[in-house]
């Protein structure tokens, strides 16, 4: 037997060796008090998480807006984060709508960050962002489209 093959084997023996040790004791350890209670509370939650998930809600929403605001707290907002942002927002449901309110009230100047962000982003794929962040809000309107006044006779 080569000095490698030796040597390949006697680390497999003592590394299954390490491992059998460990096993036991996670085995022993998994026998605890706190072991057994910390189980026992994570099963309990599981269970009242699969019966009644709203129950949650409120802990997810703020985990998830404190994550959101860590993210308005950089300079500017990354393309990762940016890209994410909208698809939530396009979501249409609890989570679009909370996250609709946190925008609009952040202040001014985190707002402006959100539309560069829009703007560096995004406009390849929505046109209409290009350009945006430029000047805005003062500087920045979509006129409204108003039809002629004959068309509009009959709307009522």
């Amino acid at each position: 037997m080569s000095t490698d093959m030796r040597d390949d084997l006697t680390r497999y023996l003592r590394a299954a060796e390490a491992l059998t040790k460990t096993a036991d004791e996670v085995e022993e350890l998994g026998r605890s008090e706190a072991v057994e209670t910390y189980r026992s509370q994570l099963d309990l939650l599981g269970r009242r998480l699969q019966t009644n998930p709203r129950a949650f809600r409120e802990i997810f929403i703020t985990d998830g807006m404190g994550a959101v605001a860590a993210e308005f707290r950089q300079p500017e907002l990354s393309a990762d984060f940016t890209g994410t942002l909208w698809a939530k927002l396009l979501a249409g449901n609890d989570a679009s709508l909370v996250l609709m309110r946190f925008i609009w009230n952040l202040p001014l100047g985190a707002k402006r960050k959100f539309i560069r962000a829009l703007d560096a982003h995004l406009s390849q794929r929505y046109p209409v962002f290009a350009g945006l962040s430029q000047g805005w809000p003062a500087n920045s309107s979509i006129p409204p489209y108003i039809r002629q006044p004959e068309e509009r006779s009959e709307d009522f």
